[in-house]
């Protein structure tokens, strides 16, 4: 898990927190192999979390387009 945090600017309880919550949402796996934790990514439910994501977006600036933040380029591509 330590690796998993490197990048981050967050210190490794609070990624174990986040990992979690990912976890009992079903969206990772995660299982242990001697002394590491190996999470893998469960698809179906990732996207499922996607489509999710995608239809607050589109109910949230679905009708205003142009309001959606423009540090989002892929999410307004993706809302046309």
């Amino acid at each position: 898990m330590l690796q998993l945090a490197e990048p981050f600017a967050q210190r490794l309880p609070t990624l174990m927190q986040h990992l979690r919550v990912l976890e009992e949402c079903g969206i990772i796996r995660t299982h242990k192999t001697g002394r590491q934790r190996i999470c893998s990514i469960e698809p179906e439910a990732l996207c499922a979390a996607e489509r999710w994501l995608r239809s607050v977006m589109w109910a949230r600036y679905g009708t205003r387009l142009g309001s959606v933040p423009e540090d989002y380029p892929q999410l307004r591509a993706s809302l046309r």
